[in-house]
């Protein structure tokens, strides 16, 4: 019986389809983070609050903790509610 001893956990395919779906997510992070800026421009605090993990996490927008957290996620704990709001949807990691 011959076993294979190759390391690699993926073939080719394998790797092509992880390529393809993270291709795919990252163009679809892209439009997502645009319509959060355009909600959270406007003053809306649940877009303000997900741009703020957007720009954390680096998710449609190259990663910036100055965007994120002194722009954004400042603006948005400044809404009246934001918290409960957020807490309420399951939104906010406790």
């Amino acid at each position: 019986m011959h076993h294979r001893t190759n390391s690699n956990l993926f073939g080719l395919k394998e790797l092509l389809l992880f390529c393809f779906v993270l291709c795919l997510s990252v163009g679809l992070w892209g439009q997502t983070a645009k319509d959060y800026q355009k909600a959270a421009k406007k003053g809306n605090a649940e877009a303000q609050y997900q741009l703020g993990l957007c720009y954390a996490n680096g998710l449609g927008v190259a990663q910036d903790y100055g965007q994120s957290i002194a722009k954004w996620l400042s603006k948005a704990m400044r809404a009246p509610n934001i918290i409960w709001d957020l807490y309420t949807k399951s939104e906010v990691m406790v």
